[in-house]
């Protein structure tokens, strides 16, 4: 049981271990996503603890689509969880959920190849066919719902589309820590939504290749916040510099058929600008010029209407 994870210390929710996501990951038919075929191994990053399944990142996009009440979607490593919620996973898992809704998939029908050019129509059409419809279930109706039950109009609906942002690096990052590098971690916001990457330690030149999902309200408008922060163990983590990408941009280089569009979108060393001062104040005029660094990422916007 303490191998699991399972104790209960009355500190949860948390940040699940590496050894609890190894866990998960074990479990019968976790090595891949339960709602496509993958041609090449990728380990899944997110998971529905609605139903007790592990996903890919555009899976999870989809399953976020749906709405909380059908699929309570959380990272396997950046999202705080609930005792329970990670019992479920260890207790479930793609092979037994699988069997349950996947029960009477008609020959004719095929589940969606995740590869560079994944359809994100024909995955939200088997996600919500298979989750909301429970159309695969046995004796359920064995048919894919139509294209049109996603193509809600723009004011009738919260969230118009999911943007995926792989943080994938920063160089020449700040210095915050007075004896050795920051440990840098990137922050997301957009409106109310934060989330973050895994910590980096004692490393200027860091390495994520994280992905984060946010949902879009308004892509012509709203704008993501990205900013890069210096973990601390005994006071409050200092700010390294920030950005902003407007999705609009995102869009202009991804192209109008955005919502079939696989192909990351590459925002290459965007420049990180302000940011707390150094600690020690003897050292603040050497480093008042330094740059505060540079953040590499990577985007896709999928569109829900």
């Amino acid at each position: 049981t303490d191998q699991l994870g399972l104790s209960d210390d009355g500190d949860w929710p948390r940040l699940l271990s590496p050894d609890q996501v190894s866990a998960i990951l074990a479990v019968p038919g976790n090595h891949t996503c339960a709602d496509c075929i993958h041609t090449a191994s990728m380990t899944p990053s997110w998971a529905s603890v609605s139903f007790g399944v592990v996903l890919c990142p555009q899976a999870a996009g989809v399953h976020r689509g749906l709405g909380t009440h059908v699929s309570r979607v959380l990272s396997l490593t950046l999202d705080k969880w609930e005792l329970k919620d990670y019992v479920r996973m260890l207790a479930s898992g793609n092979l037994h959920a699988n069997l349950e809704l996947e029960d009477s998939v008609p020959a004719s029908i095929n589940k969606p190849l995740a590869d560079e050019d994944i359809n994100l129509d024909s995955l939200d059409v088997w996600i919500r066919s298979k989750y909301q419809e429970k159309a695969f279930v046995k004796n359920g109706s064995g048919k894919l719902v139509t294209k049109s039950l996603r193509m809600h109009s723009l004011s009738g609906q919260e969230n118009s589309g999911i943007l995926v942002i792989r943080v994938k690096s920063a160089r020449q990052l700040y210095r915050l820590d007075v004896t050795s590098e920051s440990d840098p971690y990137v922050v997301a916001e957009l409106g109310q939504q934060r989330f973050k990457t895994k910590r980096v330690k004692n490393d200027a030149n860091p390495s994520w290749n994280e992905p984060l999902l946010l949902n879009v309200k308004n892509p012509n408008t709203d704008v993501v916040h990205l900013s890069v922060w210096d973990a601390d163990t005994f006071s409050k983590d200092d700010l390294i510099g920030d950005c902003y990408i407007a999705i609009e941009d995102v869009l202009r280089q991804q192209g109008t058929n955005a919502s079939n569009s696989a192909e990351p979108v590459v925002f290459k060393d965007q420049l990180l600008q302000g940011g707390d001062p150094h600690p020690c104040v003897c050292v603040r005029p050497f480093m008042k010029a330094k740059v505060r660094g540079y953040l590499s990422l990577e985007f896709i916007y999928n569109s829900l209407v």
